[in-house]
C-alpha cells in the first residue's frame, strides 16, 4: 500500500540555481512521477527542455505518498533517456535507496554510463554482491579484479561460465585484464556495463550497440569520431527527436557529408523520401552551394520537413546560417524565415527581412522595440469594434502576450481590458487540466508540479493550434511561478509557431 521508499534528498541545484527545496512538498507522489515520466525533458524544444532539466535536477524533498516507482529512480532515468548523461551520474552518485532493485540497476547505469569509476565498485553498487543476475555477477567480477580479490575474479567467472555466457564480457574483461585491446563480438542486449569496459579499455562504442541501445549508446556512437560517418549519422537518426544531440552537433555531421554535385539537382524530392535528420543533411548541403533563389527555395523546404515533424525550432538552428547568407527581400518565403530566424536566436538578423502585420510586431515585441506600442495600439482599436478584422487572432495573440510578459504599456493595457483573455478561436486545455495547474500554482509546495502540469499541455496541443488566450495564461503562470526567462522563451515560439486559422467561409444564403 505503501508503495517504494524514497532515500535522502539528492539534486545538483540548489539556493539560486534550483527551484526551491519546498518544490514537491505539497504534491502527491505518484502524480508527480507520472508528470516525471511524460517526456518533458526528452524534448528538442529548448525552453522545455531547459525549465525540465532545472526541475529535475533541484535539491527538493521528494513528495509524500505511496507510489511504485521513487522519484530519484524517474530522474535518473528520463535524464539518461535526455541524453544529460553526466547530470544522471553525479544525482546517481548521491543518492541511497535500499531494497529497491529498479533504482539500484537505474543507478548502477547512470554510474557506468557517465564513467565515474570512483562510484561504479562502491557501496552505490552493493547489489554487485548478493544478486545472481549476470549484469551483477558480471559487475562483480569486475569490481573484484579493480581491487586485487583473484580468488573472487575465478569464482566469479566460473560462475558465468556455467551459462551460456557474455561473450562480449569475457573478451572485454580480459581487455582489461591484459590490456589489450580486442573488439568484442556482437551480442543481443548490451548492458551500461559493455559500455563502460569498451570505453575503459579505449575502444569506440559500435554500431552494433546503438542500434538496439536507448540515447547514451547511440550518442557515444555520435560522438567518436572513430566511428564512420554513416554509423555516426545512423545514430543521430535514431535520437534526434530527444533533444539529445545539439544543433551544432547535427550541423557538424551534416557538414562531414560529402555528397557529389549531381546529387543536388533533385534534392528537394529526394528529401521528402529520406529520414528525417538525412533529408536536413542533403538539404542543407545542397542550400550551401545553390544561388540565392535556390538557396531560398531549398531552405523554406528544410523547415516545412522541419514543422510536419514538430522539430522546427531544431531545424530552424540547423539552417541558421544559410538563412542568414540570404538577402533580405519581400516574397512568400519571407514571413517563414523571419519566424526560423527568430527561433534560431537571430532576431536582428529578422528585423532586416520586410514583414508586416502581427509578425511584424511580433519581432518588435521581442526585440523591446518601441515601435510595437503603436500598432499594439491600433490593434485594440480594431479588435475591439464589431466588425471583421484581418489576422484578428493573430493580432490578439500579440496583445495577451505582451500582457503576460508584463510589455503591454498601462494605457493600451487599460483600452484592451475587454479583449484580454476572452475566449479565443483554438485548441486549448479542457476544464480538468486548468482546475489542476490552478490549484497548484497556487498551493505551496506544488510549484514543480504545476510548471510540469503546464509542459505537459503545451507539449500534447503545442503552440500552432492553440488559441491565444490560452498560450498567454500558459505563459503567465510560468512567469508568475518563477520562471521569467522561460515564460520569455515559450512567449517568443507561441508567436513564432502560430498558424491562425482559417477565416470562416460564408455560404451562399439559397
Amino acid at each position: 500500500m505503501l508503495g517504494t521508499a524514497e532515500g535522502a534528498t539528492v539534486g545538483l541545484l540548489d539556493g539560486v540555481h534550483g527551484l526551491g527545496d519546498d518544490l514537491w512538498s505539497g504534491s502527491e507522489r505518484a502524480r508527480v512521477v507520472e508528470l516525471l515520466a511524460a517526456g518533458t525533458l526528452v524534448s528538442t524544444d529548448p525552453p522545455m527542455r531547459e525549465l525540465s532539466r532545472r526541475i529535475f535536477l533541484t535539491k527538493a524533498q521528494a513528495p509524500g505518498g505511496p507510489s511504485k516507482h521513487a522519484t530519484i529512480t524517474v530522474r535518473i532515468k528520463e535524464l539518461l533517456r535526455a541524453g544529460f548523461i553526466d547530470e544522471a551520474g553525479a544525482l546517481a552518485a548521491q543518492a541511497t535507496l535500499t531494497n529497491d532493485p529498479e533504482f539500484s540497476r537505474v543507478q548502477a547505469d547512470a554510474l557506468l554510463y557517465s564513467g565515474r569509476s570512483e562510484d561504479v565498485c562502491s557501496d552505490r553498487t552493493a547489489t554487485r554482491l548478493s544478486s545472481g543476475e549476470p549484469f551483477w555477477v558480471e559487475l562483480r567480477a569486475y569490481c573484484a579484479s579493480t581491487s586485487g580479490d583473484t580468488a573472487l575474479v575465478d569464482l566469479t567467472l566460473a560462475v558465468l561460465n556455467a551459462g551460456d555466457g557474455d561473450k562480449a564480457f569475457e573478451v572485454l574483461f580480459r581487455d582489461v585484464l591484459t590490456g589489450e585491446k580486442k573488439s568484442p563480438p556482437a551480442v543481443d542486449r548490451p548492458t551500461a556495463l559493455h559500455v563502460y569496459l569498451l570505453r575503459k579499455v579505449g575502444l569506440p562504442v559500435p554500431r552494433w550497440m546503438a542500434a538496439p541501445g536507448g540515447t547514451p549508446e547511440n550518442l557515444f556512437v555520435i560522438r567518436d569520431s572513430r566511428n564512420p560517418l554513416p554509423v555516426r549519422i545512423a545514430a543521430a537518426e535514431r535520437i534526434v527527436a530527444t533533444g539529445a544531440v545539439s544543433a551544432s552537433e547535427l550541423k557538424t555531421l551534416a557538414d562531414a557529408e560529402v555528397f557529389p554535385l549531381s546529387e543536388f539537382a533533385d534534392a528537394s524530392v529526394r528529401a521528402e523520401t529520406l529520414p528525417f535528420f538525412a533529408g536536413q543533411i542533403l538539404l542543407r548541403s545542397a542550400a550551401k552551394v545553390a544561388r540565392q533563389n535556390q538557396k531560398a527555395q531549398l531552405v523554406q523546404e528544410a523547415l516545412e520537413l522541419g514543422e510536419k515533424h514538430n522539430l522546427l525550432p531544431l531545424v530552424a538552428v540547423m539552417q541558421s546560417d544559410n538563412l542568414i547568407a540570404l538577402m533580405p527581400s519581400h516574397g512568400s518565403y519571407a514571413p517563414q524565415f523571419v519566424r526560423a530566424l527568430v527561433l534560431s536566436e537571430n532576431p536582428v538578423a529578422a528585423t532586416r527581412w520586410p514583414v508586416t502585420g502581427s509578425l511584424q510586431t511580433s519581432v518588435m515585441l521581442l526585440t523591446d522595440d518601441g515601435r510595437s506600442y503603436q500598432a499594439m495600439a491600433s490593434y485594440v482599436n480594431e479588435l475591439s469594434g464589431k466588425g471583421f478584422v484581418a489576422d484578428g487572432d493573430a493580432k490578439a495573440l500579440v496583445l495577451e502576450i505582451a500582457d503576460a510578459l508584463g510589455k503591454l504599456p498601462p494605457d493600451i493595457a487599460l483600452k484592451a481590458a475587454g479583449i484580454l483573455g476572452q475566449p479565443w478561436s483554438g485548441q486549448r486545455p479542457n476544464a480538468t487540466a486548468v482546475s489542476e495547474i490552478s490549484e497548484a500554482a497556487i498551493t505551496h509546495g506544488r510549484k514543480g508540479e504545476a510548471l510540469l502540469l503546464i509542459m505537459e499541455q503545451i507539449r500534447k496541443i503545442g503552440w500552432k493550434h492553440m488559441a491565444p488566450d490560452a498560450s498567454a495564461q500558459l505563459i503567465r503562470q510560468v512567469a508568475a511561478l518563477g520562471q521569467k526567462s522561460m515564460a520569455e522563451g515559450f512567449a517568443c515560439e507561441a508567436l513564432m509557431l502560430y498558424e491562425p486559422p482559417p477565416p470562416l467561409q460564408m455560404k451562399p444564403v439559397p
